[in-house]
């Protein structure tokens, strides 16, 4: 074990000093390229940390976990925040995170079930749409009373989509692992929670923009013009129509490139060509100002994908699986813990958040129990989906600070503070909770595929037979 322990500190030692050698003064310590090699092998150290626990106590902890803390460490204690949190590159941060996130969605589309999909079509749409807006509604209420934050109705909705916006990195891994392993696809479980997460995520952002309109931006400039206020209400519409386009244009070009024998019908070679087509339309609709689209693109991309090729999408998915363990997981959770500033939560706001988020999660739970009602899931299936719909990372991270830089005066700095204070405790108390709880109770509360042809097992295959017309009262 000695041995062992002290052969990677030489190969990361090596490595290290090759790199610095290589790119500079970047790479030496207190620099952003050495900063990022920290995260990754902390990164990689929580997650065998939490691996190695789990293999002692039974407990089914997520890898992921162990990443997440690392990161907060490396950001929050003193020390290392100095030396490496606060060196990491906020640009780079979030260009890899953005490029982590198309690869796990790139993953999930290749394992996305279509004719699950296409009978739980009405439920999906709930499930996107459901929870988001009640959570959302939720928090706007509360937050605009003066015994909780007192906002007005614009900060009190900008407040609301921030913390309503569900985690695809921390929700899509969790339910690719049950997947692997069996649990729920007879039902479809894993397709309609992965598919929902990315509208869920689209229409979270748009409601945070048409929010921002109002809060920030039209305050500064004494009211929010006509044009630019129908340009933000139809942003929700335009970005899953701009995903999708996407997504079409990205399958047509690998279909072309592979009838002409540009690409060769080898996993390896699928699979690098997959990624950089996602990765192209990722940071394209990034770059034009639709992130939310991104997500939606890069599942729908590798679904269509994964329709033309058959039986050799799940060899491509493989491949994908093993660059996600070894690279793209550590990185993406170390930095999204990196991301997170304990430093900014304050005093009075930070209880209040607390309690905000309690019941908001509480709202969230009901909300998504009653979006999945009506489409034959039984009672454990339905409560799993309430749980796996809790879990908040992404977004969080990637927009809390937003309205901060935006604004323009003391009184919108102060409200947005409370924003960004709510939206680091949502990441800190959801994503590790979120995470445990669908390992945890996912075996416990979905039906195993390999006792679906046992006795007492025949009607989970008939459960989602249902989905192709929306219940009474949709």
């Amino acid at each position: 074990m000695l041995e062992q322990l002290a052969y990677q500190a030489l190969a990361i030692t090596a490595t290290a000093t090759a790199v610095w050698l290589a790119v500079g003064e970047s790479a030496a310590p207190g620099g952003p390229v050495f900063a990022l090699e920290c995260v990754f092998v902390c990164g990689v150290a929580g997650g065998r940390a939490i691996e190695a626990l789990k293999a002692s106590s039974g407990v089914p902890l997520p890898p992921l976990l162990g990443m997440l803390v690392a990161g907060l460490l490396l950001r929050n204690v003193p020390g290392p925040r100095a030396a490496i949190g606060e060196a990491v590159d906020g640009g780079s941060s979030a260009s890899i995170r953005t490029a982590a996130l198309a690869l796990i969605m790139a993953r999930a589309g290749l394992g996305l079930d279509l004719q699950a999909l296409k009978r739980l079509k009405w439920a999906a749409a709930r499930l996107a749409s459901a929870p988001c807006l009640a959570e959302a509604g939720f928090v706007m209420v509360a937050s605009s009373r003066s015994w909780v934050f007192g906002l007005p109705g614009a900060w009190a909705a900008l407040l609301g989509f921030v913390v309503a916006a569900v985690s695809p990195a921390v929700v899509v891994p969790s339910l690719l692992d049950l997947q692997k392993r069996g649990y729920g696809t007879k039902t479809g479980i894993p397709t309609l929670v992965v598919a929902s997460a990315a509208l869920d995520d689209v229409l979270a952002l748009a409601g945070f923009g048409v929010s921002l309109s109002f809060a920030v931006k039209g305050a500064a400039k004494g009211g929010v013009l006509p044009e630019a206020l129908w340009a933000d209400a139809l942003r929700a519409p335009l970005e899953i129509a701009l995903g999708v386009a996407v997504a079409l244009a990205g399958a047509g070009v690998l279909r072309v490139a592979e009838r002409r024998e540009l690409l060769r019908p080898d996993p390896t070679d699928r699979a690098a060509a997959l990624v950089v087509v996602s990765l192209l339309a990722t940071f394209s609709l990034k770059r034009a100002g639709f992130s939310g689209a991104s997500a939606l693109a890069t599942l729908a991309l590798a679904a269509r994908a994964a329709a033309a090729w058959g039986g050799g999408a799940g060899a491509v998915g493989a491949v994908l699986g093993k660059l996600w363990n070894a690279l793209a997981q550590p990185l993406l959770f170390a930095l999204l813990g990196v991301a997170v500033d304990l430093g900014a939560v304050q005093g009075r706001t930070a209880g209040l958040a607390v309690a905000l988020i309690a019941a908001s999660g509480a709202v969230r739970v009901c909300a998504t129990s009653l979006a999945v009602a009506g489409f034959g899931l039984s009672r454990p299936e339905r409560l799993f989906v309430a749980l796996a719909w809790l879990p908040k990372a992404t977004v969080q991270a990637a927009v809390g600070a937003v309205a901060l830089d935006a604004a323009e005066s003391d009184g919108a700095e102060d409200r947005a503070r409370v924003v960004l204070t709510v939206a680091v405790l949502a990441i800190v108390l959801t994503a590790p909770l979120g995470a445990v709880l669908i390992a945890v109770f996912g075996p416990r509360l979905l039906t195993h595929d390999g006792a679906a042809d046992g006795a007492g097992n025949g009607e989970a295959k008939e459960l989602v037979a249902v989905g192709d017309a929306p219940p009474e009262g949709v």
